[in-house]
């Protein structure tokens, strides 16, 4: 009798399971981005060619019509904001990948990370971005997200990049090497390389706290980049010009071969400068 049961009980169970299991909510829910308030443009960033991107300065304001739905219910959508300094998801760029050096920045990066709960299966929602007045120049990612109740998320979600300029400097500064005299050069371990020049901007290099100058390098051979721990901030003693001293002891345990070392700078506000690339050929 006990069999009986424990195997009518089985036989229940899994009649209830595949039938979950059939009912369950496989469809992705739907998303499209309409009314934008700016206009994209097809921009370079971070030495690829983007075809959505949006130009702002600190203290504008963005807009646009999110229209959602989904064949049973929808649960939110999530926005992402957030810089895109060291070009990290890219395989090419300035110095792609790296972070660079610390600083007491008074600007503020433009961050938002929010989820919004909604509900039904058709939705229309009109978001408003806010970018900060003092505004840390750059690159920046943003996405959005959508999420139906049994957890699919939408099949494209919505990328761009924007790049973004600080109301009270809207220009880079410009970077001049005056040593090493020329592009490329041999050397070996242990040798102290030397890199002079200067740095001029139509605003304060200090004010804004971002300002310094930076030093990595590629290894041509692998493609690995590296942050070297050479580099400078612009001091409150330097206002719109800046001469820099930098040095680099090249390491006994770096392999042969010819690598790129690339100098680059950073105004208060983060604009950045041209970059100057040496080609060395480490014996």
């Amino acid at each position: 009798m006990k069999l009986t049961i424990i195997k009518n009980l089985s036989f229940i169970i899994s009649i209830v399971l595949f039938s979950c299991q059939k009912e369950r909510d496989k469809e992705n829910p739907l998303m499209s981005i309409e009314n934008i308030s700016l206009q994209a443009s097809k921009l370079e960033i971070c030495g690829v060619i983007e075809q959505d991107v949006f130009k702002v300065t600190g203290g504008d304001s963005i807009s646009f019509i999110g229209i959602f739905s989904d064949n049973t219910a929808l649960s939110q959508y999530k926005i992402d904001i957030h810089n895109n300094f060291n070009c990290h998801g890219h395989s090419i760029g300035v110095i792609s990948g790296v972070t660079i050096p610390t600083v007491n920045a008074t600007t503020s990066d433009w961050y938002n990370l929010t989820s919004t709960d909604i509900s039904g299966t058709n939705i229309t929602k009109t978001i408003n971005l806010k970018i900060p007045h003092n505004v840390t120049a750059g690159n920046y990612h943003f996405s959005i997200q959508l999420f139906d109740e049994a957890g699919n998320e939408n099949a494209t979600q919505k990328n761009f990049s924007f790049k973004v300029f600080n109301r009270e400097d809207l220009l880079s500064p410009l970077l001049k090497l005056n040593f090493p005299g020329t592009s490329d050069f041999n050397a070996k371990r242990g040798d102290k390389l030397k890199f002079e020049g200067t740095v001029t901007d139509n605003y304060s290099l200090y004010k804004g706290g971002n300002g310094l100058i930076f030093l990595s390098y590629t290894n041509l051979s692998t493609g690995s980049i590296v942050a070297t721990d050479t580099y400078r901030y612009f001091s409150s003693d330097e206002d719109v010009t800046a001469k820099f001293e930098l040095s680099y002891t090249v390491s006994n345990t770096m392999p042969a071969g010819v690598y790129k070392f690339t100098i680059i700078a950073y105004d208060g506000v983060r604009n950045v400068s041209n970059v100057v690339d040496y080609l060395v050929k480490l014996q």
